[in-house]
């Protein structure tokens, strides 16, 4: 299960609190929370470049997108490794993660077209790179308007410029995009507005329900 989503729409709130609830009310499940970087050293160098911020950036600065997309899908796929291996036989498991393979075709999907164009087929490539693991059985992904997710940048104390609200709203849309396209079962797309997460929460449970009815999980 992926939370997906751009910067500040709430989808690392989400995903704690989605977590906590499945913990609560499904204990026969073997729950495992991925956060968006592991704790390993890959993880640890993905954090200290962005706090560089001379890597992974948001605006429309100099990439290297192949080698970006390479690495991060290294500390994923070593999360989503190391967690396999951890479920019990005896006990259904369940990875949850806060952000996903989406999120590899919407950010590195725009970085790889803006530098190499379409002579490749990105999608593709991210595809088979993935390919070991395949895609979620659900997919939460949450929108909210620009003018909100600015405001709560500015509050965290992000530096908002038009160039990196604009690359947000082109991925927002791209991940809008995709979603429509996909079967609406396993991408749920969820609109988080300032003074309704509760509602949004609510949404979230009753996919999660579903999706664990549907697979014998949970009735």
């Amino acid at each position: 299960m992926a939370i997906e989503g751009t910067d500040a729409v709430g989808k690392t709130k989400l995903t704690h609190e989605l977590f906590s609830w499945l913990r609560s009310e499904h204990s026969q499940i073997n729950s495992m929370m991925m956060d968006e970087f592991s704790s390993s050293p890959v993880g640890r160098l993905i954090k200290e470049v962005i706090n560089d911020k001379t890597f992974f950036m948001l605006g429309d600065n100099e990439h290297i997108p192949i080698a970006e997309t390479l690495i991060l899908g290294s500390d994923f796929m070593l999360q989503q490794e190391i967690f396999s291996k951890a479920t019990s036989s005896s006990k259904r498991g369940l990875i949850m993660s806060d952000r996903g393979i989406y999120s590899f075709f919407v950010y590195q999907g725009i970085r790889l077209k803006n530098s190499y164009g379409d002579s490749i087929d990105w999608e593709k490539w991210i595809t088979d790179m993935f390919s070991p693991i395949g895609f979620p059985d659900l997919t939460l992904c949450l929108s909210s308007p620009i003018n909100q997710i600015e405001r709560r940048l500015r509050d965290r104390g992000d530096e908002v410029s038009p160039e990196s609200l604009a690359f947000i709203n082109q991925a927002q849309n791209e991940f809008l995009r995709i979603g429509r396209g996909s079967d609406s079962r396993s991408f749920v797309i969820l609109e988080n507005i300032d003074g309704e997460f509760s509602h949004t929460l609510n949404q979230a449970q009753k996919a999660v329900r579903e999706i664990l009815c549907s697979s014998g999980v949970s009735h």
